[in-house]
């Protein structure tokens, strides 16, 4: 039935989106990135998806394959917004570890929030304007996409909602005493960055 076709097609979906977060951990983790920003992105990041969820929800729109079509397409959008700030507290805390007189661990990760905030904010904005000539779509094909360009917008603001609340605040409390060390990269960073600086 066309029924348990889009029934298999949402889950097999809703699958594929949890294999690709569990591959995203994992190469976060390979390239060394710090595991104190990995728990902040593993919690980020389903806050946000789950946010946006439940929003569409209380509008009405059930977990259809179109809604969660629209969610997987801001997958990368939300991704972005949960590693951005700590790609930049990491290096600002790396930075500082060099400086005798440096400032307090706390100082240093919100300016270091501080400047990825307008680029971030910047970054939403610009996905959603991705999105205006599906949304301004007239008749039967407005109708068809609506749910998966209202799921997609959503998705990016609550995206950027967090960013801009739940993720400051985790970095305050899981960098608190942290202190980072500059230190030469190792493993696949390594490896990667040595085939990168060959193939010039």
């Amino acid at each position: 039935a066309p029924s348990d076709y889009l029934n298999a097609a949402a889950n097999n979906l809703g699958l594929a989106i949890a294999i690709s977060a569990g591959l995203l951990l994992l190469t976060l983790l390979a390239l060394r990135f710090h595991w104190r920003a990995v728990i902040v992105g593993v919690i980020t990041v389903p806050v946000s998806v789950i946010s946006a969820a439940l929003v569409l929800h209380l509008l009405g729109y059930g977990l259809n394959a179109l809604v969660i079509a629209g969610l997987a397409a801001a997958v990368a959008i939300v991704v972005d917004e949960a590693v951005a700030p700590q790609a930049a507290v990491l290096g600002r805390l790396r930075a500082r570890s060099a400086s005798p007189d440096a400032e307090p661990t706390w100082v240093a990760t919100q300016q270091a929030l501080a400047t990825v905030r307008r680029p971030l904010i910047y970054a939403g904005i610009i996905a959603l304007l991705a999105i205006l000539p599906m949304a301004v779509l007239q008749g039967r094909p407005g109708a068809f996409f609506s749910p998966m360009v209202l799921a997609y917008a959503t998705a990016v603001l609550a995206a950027l909602i967090v960013g801009m609340t739940v993720g400051p605040a985790l970095n305050s409390l899981v960098f608190a005493r942290s202190q980072p060390k500059a230190a030469s990269p190792s493993g696949p960073a390594a490896w990667l960055g040595a085939r990168y600086r060959s193939g010039f």
